[in-house]
């Protein structure tokens, strides 16, 4: 039986949601899990990032971003954004598990590569081999 876990993060986005897309946010939560299988339920959306982002309907001007398993039947949502949000969203984000906590990690990597090309200006300049010298 497939299982929604809720990301620690969207906990505050909930709160600021208005009753009613909180209401559509509880059912389906719920829907999801009557689900045996969670594959029909799900849609990939386009142009994703990391092949593991999905969406689930909440009404029909809000979406969430769920975050499939490499495996088993645990899933995590992770927000919930306007229906024309979610593909950029998805464009720009990876995901992983930080190594020593082993807590969800998110990377815009839209972000990234603005601030990247940037930072390697100044790089070179920093070295460390010339410490304890």
């Amino acid at each position: 039986m497939a299982r929604l876990a809720i990301g620690k993060e969207f906990l505050a986005e909930y709160a600021k949601l208005d009753r009613d897309t909180r209401s559509a946010v509880d059912t389906a939560v719920a829907e999801f899990a009557r689900q045996t299988h969670a594959g029909p339920f799900l849609e990939t959306p386009r142009d994703s990032r990391d092949s593991r982002i999905r969406t689930i309907g909440i009404d029909g001007v809000w979406r969430g971003v769920v975050l499939a398993p490499d495996s088993g039947d645990t899933y995590c949502l992770l927000t919930v954004l306007p229906q024309e949000k979610v593909n950029d969203f998805a464009a720009s984000r990876r995901f992983g598990a930080a190594r020593a906590s082993r807590v969800l990690e998110v990377r815009d990597e839209e972000e990234l590569r603005l601030i990247l090309p940037s930072s390697t200006r100044w790089a070179p300049r920093c070295s460390f081999a010339t410490v304890g010298t």
